[in-house]
């Protein structure tokens, strides 16, 4: 695979990682708010059954994201593949890659702090 289709790949997979964070964010907002209506409502917190089960099914949720994010078989796309790739091949990030690498793990590091 020459430099530049490897660049266009690690793009695409920045693509889909930034996803698949995505739906995790999104997951932890639906997750808080629902904590919040629980916590403001004193006559639907029992009982604890249901609270429990969601509250289960959450971090289940969250581990399965951060395995998926650390698998490194070779048919997946992962951050921990793309930074092992990306370690094992620096001469293919350029100023320009840098800076689009950048920008999209600016974007995604900006939506993970304004979920929070």
């Amino acid at each position: 695979m020459s430099d530049e289709e490897m660049r266009t790949k690690w793009i695409e997979w920045i693509t889909i990682i930034h996803n698949n964070i995505e739906e995790l964010l999104t997951s932890q907002h639906i997750y808080k708010t629902y904590l919040e209506i629980v916590k403001n409502n004193p006559e639907i917190q029992s009982p604890r059954d249901f609270h429990d089960w969601v509250r289960k099914n959450y971090a289940s949720a969250v581990a399965i994201h951060i395995r998926r994010e650390l698998d490194i078989g070779s048919d997946v796309v992962s951050l921990k593949r793309l930074l092992t790739q990306i370690q094992k091949n620096p001469q293919i990030i350029t100023k320009g890659s840098r800076a689009c690498i950048k920008a999209v793990t600016q974007r995604i590091l900006q939506a993970a702090t304004s979920r929070t």
